[in-house]
């Protein structure tokens, strides 16, 4: 499903739910926080094709990185440095 099916999709939402309380593990690609926090015990961060930060969504919700990244101030970051540039 695209992005914008997915997470207006309640139904869809429904199934991944229940899958999570029957114990199975899911792995979820999603642009739309919202839905990642809502349903996620665990979230990962990807910048460029790589995992830059991993919590529990209100952890990774407060990071300053999210916000540079979901608010467009990303241009090149340096994860050696954790430094926009």
């Amino acid at each position: 499903l695209s992005d914008k099916t997915f997470s207006s999709n309640q139904a869809v939402l429904g199934v991944i739910e229940r899958i999570v309380l029957e114990g199975k593990t899911l792995i979820l690609i999603e642009h739309n926080f919202g839905v990642v926090f809502q349903i996620s015990d665990c979230v990962h961060l990807m910048v460029k094709g790589r995992i830059e930060l991993s919590g529990k969504p209100k952890e990774i919700a407060r990071a300053p990185l999210l916000k540079e990244v979901y608010l467009g101030a990303f241009e090149t970051y340096d994860s050696s440095d954790d430094t926009l540039h």
